[in-house]
């Protein structure tokens, strides 16, 4: 049996996988499977792909462009894998203060678990990019929210009231 012939095989399993899990994931009760299933496929194809590239790089002429791009791919996901520092948002509890000044927007509190404020201008675009947002202090947060939309700190909760 050809390479070929076994990547088609696994591209058929990958796709009826894939099927299966979309299936799977329409109903709650089964949206577990349904995963797996997507992720089983995933790798089916993967490796159906990767074994593919390989077996054809010893094969012709311009037989390098399939490893080549199979490279970069690697390094792109490799790349995004090392970029993803920030632990998930159920996993982090902590007391931070955001100001993003070019929109006049503030986020803060304690992330994670409450309580926390979103304030952005009733007219402005309610988003910010991630390098507009500055960390500024309780302090800092409490004044910009007086200052830019009259928050009275006296009429909120007793968490937010505190100095």
């Amino acid at each position: 049996m050809t390479v070929d012939a076994l990547a088609g095989a696994a591209y058929i399993v990958a796709a009826l996988l894939f099927i299966l899990s979309l299936a799977g994931l329409s109903r709650h009760e089964s949206a577990r499977a349904g995963v797996i299933y997507g992720i089983s496929g995933m790798t089916i194809a993967l490796l159906a792909t990767v074994a593919l590239t390989v077996a054809q790089a010893w094969g012709g002429a311009d037989s390098t462009t399939g490893l080549v791009l199979l490279g970069v791919a690697v390094l792109i996901a490799g790349t995004w894998w090392l970029g993803r520092k920030q632990p998930p948002a159920h996993a982090l509890i902590v007391e931070k203060y955001y100001a993003c000044p070019h929109r006049r927007a503030l986020h803060g509190g304690i992330f994670g678990k409450g309580p926390s404020k979103v304030l952005f201008p009733p007219d402005a675009p309610q988003w910010c990019w991630r390098d507009d947002w500055q960390e500024v202090s309780r302090e800092e947060f409490k004044r910009l929210a007086t200052q830019w939309h009259g928050v009275d700190w006296s009429s909120e909760g007793e968490w937010w009231a505190r100095e």
